[in-house]
């Protein structure tokens, strides 16, 4: 009996210390880690993690894949595309090096091209990724927001739909169909695919985007209070994404006339261009933030500096990425309209 008891122990202590030593030099989940971090925008640590794990092995196609959805991101968010994107497409060929069918390699570079705003290469990559992989969702998503940006609505909706079909909870896909809803008046589809977006995504910069576009659907329905609400909690979100300043910049300047304190009211028009200025300094080409400065400077009769704003933002029309092909037409055919008017009140 002592024996037996004496046998347990001695197996006991070495079970517990072969754990301990598993444990010790287990490696961390550097990726796990980074995708945290992605999530939370916070790319340079992301990309300091997934570093770690290639320092371990350079042909890590897991890493390298995490890597360039880094850089796809960071340059997109940061307004760094043209440094990001060849960054990308040169990882995507390292990738491809490797696993020569590897279809995330292919989604990689068609939005590292999207974001180049080069949809001739772009397009082709998803398709190539898609042929590869018919049942990734991110790549229908992905190929139906360059399908946008083109202004071929019909087959970017058609992907976004696919995208859900295959995973009805894909952000990405919620966020911008519910973009195209919006543009053909079906508001209650939008704000339920928006609402959704918000409760299912981890990722703080989708969340803070489909808060911004929430904050659109109460503008335009004139309830600028929740719509000053929305675009709050989507700054506090994201305090990168320039399109929410200029939004909360508009339903402040929508809520001005209930202002009656003289300090008060010059008080708001500053905060109001603080936020076009906080805007346009994360994102020089925003048409949004100059069209909507000349509006306010137009509506304080200030024409001079009205119709300088109103020139700039006509100038970045067609390197904003935040507008479509058709949405590039309206906005020019908007300001030059803003233009005129104010050439015909001199």
């Amino acid at each position: 009996m002592k024996k037996t008891i004496i046998t347990i122990v001695i197996i006991l202590v070495i079970v517990g210390a072969l754990f301990a030593i598993e444990k010790a030099t287990r490696v961390p989940d550097h990726l796990e880690q980074a995708t945290t971090l992605f999530n939370q925008n916070d790319f340079e640590k992301a990309i300091a993690e997934t570093n770690v794990r290639i320092s371990l092995n350079s042909k890590d196609i897991d890493a390298l894949i995490m890597l360039a959805s880094i850089y796809n991101q960071q340059g997109s968010v940061e307004g760094r595309e043209v440094e990001m994107g060849p960054k990308v497409i040169t990882i995507a060929d390292q990738i491809l090096a490797l696993d020569a069918n590897n279809a995330e390699a292919y989604r990689l570079k068609g939005y590292a091209y999207e974001i180049l705003q080069d949809y001739k290469n772009s397009i082709p990559a998803y398709d190539k990724a898609i042929a590869l992989d018919p049942k990734n969702a991110l790549t229908f998503s992905n190929r139906g927001h360059a399908y946008g940006l083109m202004g071929e609505m019909t087959k970017a909706q058609s992907d976004y739909r696919q995208a859900l079909v295959l995973n009805p909870n894909l952000d990405a896909a919620m966020i911008n169909l519910a973009k195209i809803y919006l543009n053909d008046k079906k508001t209650d589809e939008a704000v339920v695919l928006l609402k959704k977006a918000i409760g299912a995504t981890q990722n703080l910069r989708l969340k803070a985007s489909a808060e911004q576009i929430l904050g659109v659907v109460y503008i335009l329905g004139n309830d600028f209070k929740m719509a000053k609400s929305y675009e709050e909690a989507a700054i506090k979100d994201d305090p990168s994404l320039a399109t929410a300043y200029v939004e909360l910049a508009r339903a402040r300047f929508l809520l001005i006339s209930s202002i009656s304190d003289p300090a008060g009211f010059q008080n708001e028009v500053i905060n109001i261009f603080n936020l076009i200025s906080t805007a346009n300094k994360i994102n020089p080409n925003l048409t949004s933030a100059l069209s909507l400065g000349g509006l306010v400077l137009q509506t304080f009769d200030n024409k001079v500096s009205a119709k300088e704003m109103y020139e700039k933002a006509l100038l970045i029309v067609d390197k904003d990425i935040t507008l479509s092909a058709a949405e590039k037409i309206e906005t020019k055919k908007n300001i030059t309209n803003q233009l005129n008017l104010l050439k015909n009140e001199k």
